[in-house]
């Protein structure tokens, strides 16, 4: 299934086997889900459909799961028959699963704790089919989250209400941005860029298994598109912020060639003759990644400090009124003492430097 279209296919085929076989067995309860069929059918044809369903085609062949003691789980559904024949559901877990939840003193955002409990809370709701099944859960929840260091107040402050609120109508984003999560800093971020229309998405930082489990990169260095990067001066703490959605190698050269022909529209050209340093072409740093220009540049101001040679990178008309600057010193923690400053510029930068990148 890792083909874009696997999915789509998969569907077609399903579609296809039920077409022939729901019109020979009729049975009382067809449920599907991708290739998971919850079905009821009477006993006595159960090897009999089973046996058609795996002839339709020679290539493909389901397994069965019987009910046992009534029981019978489907996704994430344990389906129970009672005495009286009624079918009753609750919330299904493997015999595997652990209680192991999103830590509450994790590096995470708090949003992302808040929707845990929100969405757990709602699914009990959904698939306890009964007022007592559902307290078991919510029960049962209330210590999952207790052991995994939620404080007993905020789960309480977050479970949704047993009648959904209407949504209050918001103001469509039009741009969405993935930042690193730095605690109390990217709240502060999130609440700055929301009046410019901007969602940010926050991604984890680095974790153990991050740091411990390194995948071979199966594109070098010099092949990467889409990225901004970071060229150091070896004479001086100067550095050159850049952005491309070419290969690295292309855009490294192009520096190149303008410190060669002394390029006055280079930045690179013009700190290398004002001043006779050279850069480090050999230890170019990959910053960011960006899948379009306008992230890209984006990404490009988020990345500027005090030390680089950019003069003046270009914005949108948005971000033009609001300019946020936050710098964090590399250290083991992330917390409030690592933050620099929080600069807020009412009026952009009037100097420009005509660059051309793509």
């Amino acid at each position: 299934m890792g083909s874009p279209i696997s999915g789509l296919i998969a569907e077609a085929v399903m579609q296809r086997l039920e077409n022939i076989i729901l019109p020979k067995i009729k049975p009382k309860i067809w449920i599907r889900y991708v290739d998971d069929t919850f079905v009821i059918i009477k006993r006595n044809e159960l090897d009999k459909t089973h046996n058609l369903i795996n002839n339709v085609f020679n290539d493909i062949k389901f397994t069965r799961e019987e009910e046992s003691e009534n029981k019978i789980p489907f996704l994430d559904v344990l389906v129970r028959r009672t005495t009286t024949g009624e079918l009753e559901t609750q919330v299904y877990r493997k015999s595997t699963h652990t209680d192991q939840i999103l830590n509450y003193n994790s590096n995470n955002p708090i949003t992302h704790k808040r929707n845990c409990i929100q969405t757990l809370f709602k699914r009990a709701r959904t698939h306890c089919s009964t007022p007592t099944l559902r307290k078991i859960e919510e029960k049962y929840l209330m210590d999952v989250f207790q052991k995994n260091g939620y404080p007993r107040n905020f789960i309480k402050r977050h479970i949704p209400p047993s009648q959904p609120t209407k949504a209050k109508a918001t103001k469509e984003s039009t741009k969405k941005i993935a930042l690193p999560y730095i605690k109390d800093i990217s709240e502060i971020t999130t609440r700055l860029f929301k009046p410019l229309g901007i969602d940010v998405v926050h991604k984890p930082t680095k974790s153990l298994h991050s740091i411990l489990c390194l995948p071979k990169d199966s594109t070098a260095k010099e092949d990467k598109t889409n990225i901004i990067y970071k060229i150091n001066c070896n004479n001086c703490e100067k550095h050159y912020i850049g952005q491309s959605g070419r290969p690295l190698r292309l855009r490294i050269h192009e520096h190149k060639q303008a410190v060669k022909r002394h390029d006055i529209h280079s930045l690179i050209s013009l700190h290398t003759d004002n001043y006779g340093h050279q850069f480090d072409w050999d230890n170019v740093q990959i910053l960011d990644k960006g899948n379009n220009k306008n992230v890209r540049e984006f990404l490009e101001a988020w990345h500027f400090s005090g030390s680089s040679i950019n003069r003046h990178i270009e914005k949108r008309k948005k971000l033009h009124t609001q300019r946020v600057k936050v710098q964090v010193k590399e250290t083991t923690g992330s917390n409030t003492s690592n933050l620099e400053g929080v600069k807020t510029h009412k009026q952009p930068i009037t100097s420009k430097v005509t660059r051309r990148d793509d």
